[in-house]
């Protein structure tokens, strides 16, 4: 009997030390509370839609999103209240994420061709920023699937709202084809000692 609580034990034992170590994250990458952003601050879109990014990069790696937050990136990834910085280096408990600018080609078409290929090299997501129907705004767009492009807008994850991922038509933005500028994660690092 004793023999066959060892080799259970041991059975299970081994089972656990060979499963991925994103098997123990604590929240599915595409759960609404990784998008939402409790104190949203006018013109922070594409700060909001960074942390976004970064919070899915932690993730795919196994780490906890939970200490990215608007709050502690914005020192980092802004030159001034909310405004972008091109390139950034943010670092939060074991990792380092450097983030970059790049510029889109216009037009629908040409737009969903560079980001359909930026997503299969980044699949924690790419933001873009481009114009709505009366200012620009950003989001994080974290996949294209079926022929759509899916999307998490800060404007709608906020206070008494959280929708998560949504359709790319169903975000403020609505239209690939006014974006002309996207942040992409370059680099992203574990430290290790």
């Amino acid at each position: 009997m004793k023999k066959r609580l060892l080799s259970l034990i041991m059975a299970v034992l081994i089972a656990v030390v060979f499963l991925p170590c994103n098997t123990f994250a604590e929240t599915d990458i595409n759960d609404d509370s990784v998008y939402y952003i409790s104190s949203y601050v006018d013109g922070g879109c594409v700060l909001c839609a960074n942390v976004y990014m970064m919070r899915r990069a932690a993730m795919l790696r196994g780490y906890s999103w939970k200490g990215i937050s608007r709050a502690s990136a914005q020192k980092k990834l802004c030159t001034s209240g909310t405004s972008m910085k091109w390139d950034y280096t943010y670092h939060k408990g074991d990792l380092t994420f450097v983030g970059a600018r790049g510029t889109l080609p216009g037009g629908y078409e040409d737009n969903k061709a560079k980001l359909k290929s930026l997503l299969k090299k980044h699949p924690e997501g790419i933001v873009v920023h481009g114009y709505d129907n009366y200012t620009t705004h950003g989001v994080l767009i974290t996949e294209f699937k079926n022929g759509t492009f899916y999307a998490v807008d800060s404007a709608n994850n906020h206070g008494d709202e959280n929708k998560g991922i949504v359709k790319f038509k169903n975000t403020t933005l609505r239209s690939l084809g006014g974006c002309f500028q996207y942040w992409y994660l370059k680099k992203v690092t574990v430290y290790k000692e």
